[in-house]
């Protein structure tokens, strides 16, 4: 039974071996909602950005799973801060967990994230810097997008084998982000080649 301040618009799921199934039958990706009754994010969630028509369209192809706090998939998973946003492979492996809220221009990016990281898994590179791809295009404000180059660059390496590729998109996210952690994470002497 689903609760009534749950955001229209989205086909959701309540029973996680329901949900789990329909994922690997239909070879899909699942999000998963956790929420404390009352909490003022997981409002927000209801109110805004699930509500938001890119964020509806962008679940469409998602298996939906909302749960609240006191389920006994969300306890086994040590859950302490809510909202609590997971997603999961078609097999049920956890790919990204974010906690607290999230606004609509940081969610979509976020589930891109996943889908990217989902495409890396499976070796299908083009797909991945499809994915990491609109991150940086549609969203280069996002706290997510320094992230997204960085997958961009080891997708795109992944794909060409080409360490050009590689370090073009680094060199791009150390001038456009240079204060994230993903900057950071490329300052090592990778003995970057001149790109052109």
């Amino acid at each position: 039974m689903q609760d009534s301040n749950c955001a229209p618009g989205i086909v959701w799921q309540t029973e996680p071996e329901i949900a789990l199934q329909e994922a690997r039958d239909t070879h899909r990706l699942s999000y998963v909602f956790v929420y404390r009754p009352g909490c003022p994010g997981c409002r927000l969630m209801d109110e805004g950005t699930l509500r938001k028509s890119p964020v509806r369209q962008a679940l469409a192809h998602w298996v939906c799973l909302r749960l609240t706090e006191h389920h006994p998939f969300a306890q086994a998973r040590d859950l302490f801060w809510y909202p609590e946003h997971l997603t999961l492979d078609p097999s049920g492996g956890l790919l990204r967990r974010h906690s607290g809220y999230l606004p609509a221009d940081e969610f979509i990016p976020w589930l891109l994230l996943a889908e990217g990281d989902q495409a890396l898994r499976r070796a299908r590179y083009e797909q991945a810097t499809d994915y990491f791809s609109r991150v940086t295009a549609s969203y280069p404000a996002s706290g997510w997008a320094p992230e997204a180059v960085y997958w961009l660059g080891a997708a795109s390496y992944l794909a060409t084998d080409s360490a050009v590729e590689l370090h073009r998109h680094w060199r791009v996210l150390r001038q456009r982000y240079p204060d994230s952690l993903w900057a950071h994470k490329v300052q090592a002497d990778w003995r970057m080649p001149e790109v052109r």
